[in-house]
């Protein structure tokens, strides 16, 4: 239930920040390198480094919706 009620806002952000990206090619060079380090770090089996990169990920794409809301 919790993950259900979960889905619909982060369905929406996910959207959101793929729109923004799509449009500003820096947020797009940015979004693939981070991709790129978490590819890299999971196919080295290297589990904390891919957490890192996830964590960094996610926490970039909050800022860029953060500042493409202000």
């Amino acid at each position: 239930q919790v993950l259900e009620f979960l889905s619909d806002p982060i369905s929406v952000a996910i959207s959101r920040s793929r729109e923004l990206t799509a449009t500003r090619s820096e947020f797009l060079a940015n979004a693939h390198s981070e991709h790129t380090a978490i590819f890299n770090a999971i196919i080295a089996g290297d589990a904390d480094a891919a957490v890192r990169a996830m964590r960094s990920h996610l926490e970039a794409g909050q800022k860029r919706l953060l500042f493409c809301s202000t």
